[in-house]
């Protein structure tokens, strides 16, 4: 899965952001996978629309089961169908 957090969040080469997984890592349901420094964000003027990006859906099917656009810990998002 491909996350992009910010659609132009890029031009801030990473400054705001702080991972806490890496590439290839497998995260689980609550887990953390980024901190976000929300004065940098602010400060650049910058919305925080991340669209996900299921790479290996041929493998993996899924269908999208949340339906807001406010998102909360511990919210579903997918769910695989196979």
């Amino acid at each position: 899965m491909l996350i992009h957090i910010g659609l132009e969040t890029v031009n801030l080469n990473g400054k705001g952001f702080t991972p806490l997984v890496k590439a290839e890592d497998q995260v689980k349901k609550g887990q953390a996978i980024m901190k976000i420094d929300l004065n940098v964000m602010k400060e650049n003027n910058l919305e925080l629309y991340t669209p996900l990006v299921v790479l290996n859906h041929e493998e993996h099917p899924f269908k999208a089961v949340h339906e807001s656009n406010e998102i909360h810990v511990g919210d579903k998002l997918i769910e695989l169908t196979k």
